[in-house]
């Protein structure tokens, strides 16, 4: 039994493996932040705040945290390399745990101004704010432990996004899909009519039954994701369902969650990609 533990042990050249990619996610988004202007130093030093019910954030305030790193110019510009360069430092591997400790901490504190001064506690950055935890351990033994509890968390994410919208009614109000992608795209089909995505928005809005059934799937390929709490043997499925999903949400219903990718990475099986890279290798 110990044996067949220890052979699921996730091994430093297979840990940095993944560090690599996860850390390539992570540094792909955040240029896509930059090119899209919402780094804290291109905010031009917010005001407006919302911290909503959450003890933290009205922590946070209480601190002046979030107000210190955005109304500082030069402050909030050395926040935002500080945060690049440590996941481009994780990224590279060199000195890992510090970088990611590093990454953790800004992207926390990234997260916490983003959200209270774009108002609106977004859902896509959790990807981004928990991808570095597993790197913080010492041993092989506890980043394996974490990285499976963050695919875990990964699977509540989808499981309960399709339990929230069972226990809704989502799915037995047949006008949902419909009303959705008219209410999140109205804005796109009056500025860009003659694109190519408009044209593709205008044939679902004429086809409401067929945007139904796929509405439906989608949610239901949601639930699908409950089945990896008990076994990871359709973890290549889900992995693939959830590109798959956040595509197809960007497409019709305007919902940008790609940063949610880079937890996907706890599907693939890590050991195996890695064995089949060092026989090519050799």
């Amino acid at each position: 039994m110990r044996d067949s533990v220890d052979k699921q042990i996730i091994e430093q050249p297979v840990r940095k493996l993944i560090g690599h990619v996860a850390f390539s996610f992570v540094l792909l988004a955040l240029l896509w932040r930059w090119w899209s202007e919402v780094l804290l130093h291109q905010l031009n030093a917010p005001v407006l705040k919302y911290a909503y019910v959450d003890p933290g954030y009205w922590l946070a305030f209480l601190m002046r945290l979030p107000q210190t790193l955005t109304s500082h110019f030069w402050l909030s510009l050395v926040f935002d390399l500080l945060l690049i360069i440590s996941a481009i430092v994780a990224l590279v591997g060199f000195k890992q745990r510090i970088a990611a400790a590093l990454y953790t901490v800004c992207i926390a504190l990234y997260v916490l101004c983003f959200n209270a001064y774009g108002m609106h506690h977004t859902h896509c950055l959790i990807g981004m704010l928990f991808i570095g935890v597993p790197f913080l351990a010492s041993r092989d033994r506890t980043f394996t432990f974490l990285w499976n509890g963050l695919r875990y968390f990964t699977l509540w994410i989808y499981g309960s996004a399709f339990l929230w919208k069972l226990c809704r009614g989502v799915l037995w109000y047949p006008q949902q899909a419909l009303a959705d992608l008219m209410e999140n795209n109205a804005a796109y089909l009056a500025y860009n009519p003659d694109s190519i995505l408009a044209q593709f928005l205008w044939w679902c809005i004429d086809h409401p039954t067929l945007l139904t059934i796929l509405f439906v799937f989608a949610i239901l390929g949601e639930g699908l994701f409950i089945i990896g709490f008990f076994t990871k043997k359709f973890d290549w499925l889900l992995f693939a369902l959830s590109i798959l999903f956040h595509i197809a949400t960007f497409l019709t219903m305007d919902v940008v969650f790609f940063e949610l990718w880079m937890l996907s990475l706890t599907f693939l099986p890590w050991q195996t990609l890695y064995q089949r890279f060092l026989q090519k290798q050799e």
